[in-house]
């Protein structure tokens, strides 16, 4: 809604002097209001960006939360909009300094335990390239030693429990993970997050001394940000399965639930991109269902 009024504010200002529309003077904003207004829509745009990024869960884990959340703090840090405040009303950067203060400071002690404790969200993030998971502009933190120990131990125990069925090879294993740790740490932080080549799920399995820490890391790199696929899985479900089908048997449902999901995912439902991308996949599935029970032309049409 501010961005729609933002983006319209000539001609909202224009209406206001349209006395046959009768406007009532405390609907009417100022030069600065509509401003400010502006300003805010800055504010948002971080927070839609974190939003829209954490709900990936193909792509987003709870490993990268900490680095995302250090840069929505520098983000939304006071003085962070006043390029783009330029020529506004004066005052309106001083306002939002006032407004961004609070929210920053907020932020910050709302998931301040995430950083400064062995959480499962360092955990995770410790099996992540490059140093810039590890250091953290917004939250530093004098026991970080302690803190990586704590996080160490942590996932050598996981590793503990998970691997050896013997109480001699448990014993063994977290001896050898936690000197693997060490040096596994050392050899990420050399590396370039970026580079697509150093996918820790790809990278560590090539390493010798850290193979044995496999299992634990896809584990940890398993967890999703945040709950939204399983909500879109939720409304989805509602839709395969309403009040007028609900004698559908149980295989059946799941079965054109799975095919529904896989059509739908990643994929933007209001852009022909995305139903391209559906149609595409709708052609696949066709293809193999055809390939697999014999009936040619089965694809032709398929998706339109």
């Amino acid at each position: 809604m501010l961005e729609r009024l933002v983006a319209f504010d000539p001609e909202v200002i224009q209406l206001y002097g349209n006395a046959t529309l009768g406007i009532a003077p405390d609907c009417i904003l100022t030069r600065f209001e509509f401003d400010l207004a502006f300003a805010l829509t800055l504010v948002l745009a971080p927070f839609r960006y974190f939003t829209k990024f954490v709900q990936q869960r193909e792509a987003v884990t709870l490993a990268h939360v900490p680095r995302l959340i250090d840069e929505l703090v520098t983000s939304l840090a006071p003085n962070a909009f006043n390029d783009a405040l330029v020529g506004r009303t004066e005052g309106v950067g001083a306002a939002m300094n006032d407004f961004q203060a609070p929210l920053v400071a907020s932020i910050k002690n709302r998931y301040g335990t995430m950083f400064n404790s062995p959480s499962l969200v360092r955990a995770a993030a410790f099996f992540l390239p490059g140093m810039r998971y590890r250091d953290f502009a917004n939250f530093p933190n004098d026991d970080e030693d302690a803190i990586v120990t704590s996080v160490k131990e942590r996932i050598a125990a996981d590793a503990e429990n998970i691997l050896p069925p013997s109480d001699d090879k448990r014993a063994r294993t977290a001896r050898r993970a936690r000197a693997a740790l060490d040096e596994l740490r050392e050899d990420l932080d050399e590396l370039d997050p970026d580079d697509p080549t150093n996918d820790p799920l790809k990278w560590i399995p090539l390493k010798a001394d850290a193979r044995m820490l496999f299992p634990v890391a896809k584990l940890y790199l398993g967890i999703p940000a945040s709950s939204a696929e399983d909500e879109r899985n939720f409304s989805s479900a509602g839709v395969t399965l309403d009040k007028l089908r609900s004698r559908l048997d149980i295989e059946n449902f799941r079965s054109e639930h799975r095919v529904r999901r896989y059509l739908t995912a990643d994929s933007h439902a209001q852009t022909q991109d995305g139903r391209a991308f559906r149609q595409q996949r709708a052609e696949g599935l066709l293809q193999r269902f055809s390939e697999r029970f014999g009936h040619p032309g089965a694809i032709e049409g398929a998706g339109r």
